[in-house]
């Protein structure tokens, strides 16, 4: 939701119910007040900050490193980001390609991990596997040297 209003430092967002939501930039946990963790709260919107959030059971891939143009991350490393729901549990997909040609369309040029993690205790256990869109098969034949160089996990007390 923008924030239109001359001098407006706050604004109201719905975040659906049923989970629990992470602050994007913060990383801490968003308090709700229904019961069931949805409605509507009250975050802050300086003129420097956009609301985002994330979704517990979630995992998001993420190139962190600034830069002065996107064709200069295509080496970049990943950040997986792990938002953990209730039961201890997340999944994502991690998409590579080129980033140069429209290999994607007409060959295997990409390729499509699915990402699971589950806590069971004091373990975290990280899985992932070759995946389509409808969640199975090949997931395409690209080969990329870009590497997962950190792990950041959310949702654990």
């Amino acid at each position: 939701k923008g924030v239109v209003v001359e001098g407006q430092t706050s604004t109201g967002v719905y975040l659906p119910p049923d989970t629990v939501w992470f602050d994007f930039m913060s990383e801490t946990p968003v308090p709700v007040a229904a019961p069931n963790g949805g409605g509507v709260v009250t975050v802050d919107t300086p003129i420097d900050v956009i609301p985002a959030f994330q979704r517990a059971g979630s995992i998001l891939p993420l190139k962190t490193r600034v830069r002065r143009c996107s064709a200069l991350m295509k080496a970049d490393p990943i950040t997986l980001r792990i938002a953990l729901n209730q039961d201890g549990a997340a999944s994502g997909s991690v998409y590579l390609d080129d980033e140069d040609s429209f290999g994607y369309l007409s060959t295997d040029g990409y390729s499509l991990r699915r990402v699971e993690a589950s806590r069971t205790g004091s373990t975290l256990r990280i899985a992932n596997r070759a995946s389509d869109s409808r969640g199975e098969g090949r997931g395409g034949s690209f080969q990329s040297d870009v590497l997962v160089e950190r792990i950041t996990v959310l949702g654990v007390a």
